[in-house]
Order: structure tokens, then sequence, then C-alpha cells
């Protein structure tokens, strides 16, 4: 399989075997995502005692071999290394974060949100042939209603009192509210 390899790399991955490294411990370092420099830091590290779980702090690949050496180094003294972890990282996270957020109170204000339909008044008195408006008499509806069914077609022609049936349907609900309509004999002055 060292044919994949280039000279160099092949030789990193020859050295390990024949330190007696572990499959495991060479599969760490033995990625085409490594130039052979970076190859040898990791296989040094890991010849050195470290590790797999030190050397993974080694382990990306946007660290020069320069970089992977000092963390070697500074490993091999006991101190403790951390990743610095991109702003880009962080910002990601917080987008996120925010847009949970937002969906769970979107969801919970929809859910707090019924349909509600009110009228100024529950009974009105016109004047014959007096036209009937009936978005006049509708005080409130959900802002998010998907559908206002008004009572058209009241004939105020001939008097007595009707029925103005005002229904609203929002999402699985539906309201139905009734203004009663009274026609009276002599026109409104």
């Amino acid at each position: 399989m060292l044919w994949k390899w280039s000279l160099l790399e092949a030789e990193q991955i020859e050295l390990g075997h024949q330190a007696g490294l572990k499959p495991r411990q060479i599969r760490l370092y033995a990625k085409h995502r490594y130039n052979f420099l970076q190859m040898q830091e990791i296989r040094t590290a890991l010849c050195e005692g470290l590790d797999e779980y030190q050397v993974g702090a080694m382990c990306r690949m946007n660290l020069t071999h320069e970089e992977m050496e000092r963390i070697r180094k500074r490993i091999e003294k006991g101190e403790t290394v951390r990743h610095k972890t991109p702003l880009r990282y962080w910002l990601a996270v917080c987008a996120l974060s925010l847009m949970a957020v937002t969906l769970i109170l979107d969801g919970y204000v929809r859910c707090a949100d019924h349909a509600y339909l009110n009228l100024k008044q529950n009974e009105v008195e016109l004047g014959l042939n007096e036209p009937f408006e009936p978005m006049k008499y509708v005080e409130s509806t959900s802002s998010d209603a998907d559908h206002l069914k008004l009572p058209y077609g009241i004939d105020t022609s001939l008097p007595g009192t009707q029925a103005a049936v005002y229904t609203l349907n929002q999402g699985n609900e539906q309201i139905t509210r009734i203004l009663l309509v009274k026609v009276k004999e002599e026109p409104s002055s």
C-alpha cells in the first residue's frame, strides 16, 4: 500500500512500523491531508510516548509542522494545550442558537394565539333600504386568520329581524358570531 504515498511520506510510515507503532497509531498520521513534515511530527510524538489523545491536539491539517512541533514540546513539558476555536465557529454557534430560540418562541406564540372574532355589538337597527355593511360591525379578529366570511346578502328592503352570520377559520379552529339585524319600517333619519 505504500505505492500511493510520496517517497518521503512512505518513509514516515515505514519509520513508524520500525519503531513498533501500532497500525491504529500509524493511521493517525498516514493521511494524504498531511505533508511528510507534518507526518514526521505526529510520528515523533507517538514514538516519544504521547498518547493518541495528546497527539490529537496536533492532528489538524491547518497547522504547519513547526506549530505541531511547538505543541508536541509543550505537551512533553506537561503543559495543557487547547485548540483555539475560530471566531467563525462561535459565530455559527450563536447564529444557530438564535435561530433555535426564534423557532421555539415562534412556535410558542403560534400555539398561544387562538382564533378570535369580536363584534362591536350583538344587534343593530337599520332603516328600510339602508345598506348593510358587514365589516362596519367587526371590532377585532385574529391577526393571521385564514379566512373571514362576512354575511353579505342581508335584505333591508323588508322590515323584520335577520341573522347576520360571521365565520372565521384559522387553522383547525372555526368561530361563528351572529349579529341580529332589525330592519325598521320607516327609513332612518
